[in-house]
């Protein structure tokens, strides 16, 4: 998860994505976020170093995708019995179900092999970017067909304008959702939910003070974030690993998580700063 910073108050990013080379994407409407996302540790490719757009996502890689991009705090193993102790997945699952991004089939069911479908993947967002139900009606031709359980999220998720329908008035609420659809749906909700910085440096303006939105990621050793105000959480992810996190004059609103660093412990700079409450 990481590279070179995003591109607003005072934060840039690096968009050379030369060394992440699929065989599949070129010239894809998908291309741009698959290789920003790739690079970033979030998706991957298979070892024929294909990215397989249109291959349906599973609800166990929805859910790594989430824990990747989002970060939620590690989860109680749920209990389902079609979840085994020790898969890829299993942490992952335990994460979005604890945060309450994802949910089971019912008490004892997962069901991570099957496709995720479009409404699920509303009722995630609704939660990942708290938004509020939404009363308006659903103005697509098939829209009986979504589930009572997903009706608000989809009214609240499109009404953001962060996934639309077709082109034919439809909206296929039981439609399973593309590797390329996943990635780009993701990409335009992460733009809207926070900022990731994934490459070591100085960042924040040297005079003066910057206020970002949202939740900011540190995903990177040897990071100094300085003058900065986050309104919303901190997350110093994993991928720092156990290099060092350096936070100067950096006033935190939310809570500040840290997943890496060494010791588990942010540096603090020379001036004051407020990290809110702080969980490891």
């Amino acid at each position: 998860m990481t590279r070179r910073i995003v591109g607003w108050g005072g934060i840039q990013e690096d968009n050379d994505n030369s060394k992440v080379l699929y065989t599949d994407l070129s010239g894809h409407w998908a291309q741009q976020a698959a290789l920003k996302w790739s690079k970033r540790g979030v998706v991957q490719g298979n070892e024929a170093q294909s990215f397989v757009p249109n291959r349906m996502v599973t609800r166990a890689e929805w859910a790594a995708l989430l824990g990747r991009m989002f970060q939620p705090q590690p989860g109680k193993q749920p209990g389902f019995i079609d979840v085994a102790e020790k898969k890829w997945y299993t942490q992952d699952i335990a994460a979005a179900v604890n945060a309450g991004y994802m949910k089971g089939h019912d008490t004892k069911q997962f069901k991570p092999q099957e496709t995720l479908t479009r409404q699920e993947a509303e009722v995630s967002l609704q939660t990942i970017m708290k938004l509020a139900s939404s009363e308006r009606n659903l103005p697509w031709k098939d829209s009986k067909r979504i589930a009572t359980w997903a009706q608000a999220a989809v009214a609240a998720v499109t009404e953001q304008g962060l996934m639309k329908g077709y082109a034919d008035s439809s909206f296929r609420p039981n439609q399973g959702i593309t590797r390329a659809e996943a990635i780009t749906l993701l990409d335009r909700v992460f733009n809207a939910y926070g900022t990731w910085i994934g490459a070591e440096g100085v960042h924040g303006p040297t005079t003066g003070e910057q206020q970002l939105k949202g939740t900011v990621f540190i995903n990177a050793a040897g990071v100094t974030l300085q003058n900065t105000v986050i309104d919303g959480d901190l997350i110093i992810g994993k991928q720092v690993g156990e290099g060092d996190v350096h936070l100067n004059n950096v006033k935190v609103k939310g809570n500040t998580y840290v997943y890496g660093g060494g010791d588990h412990n942010p540096g603090l700079g020379s001036r004051a700063i407020s990290l809110g409450s702080v969980w490891r």
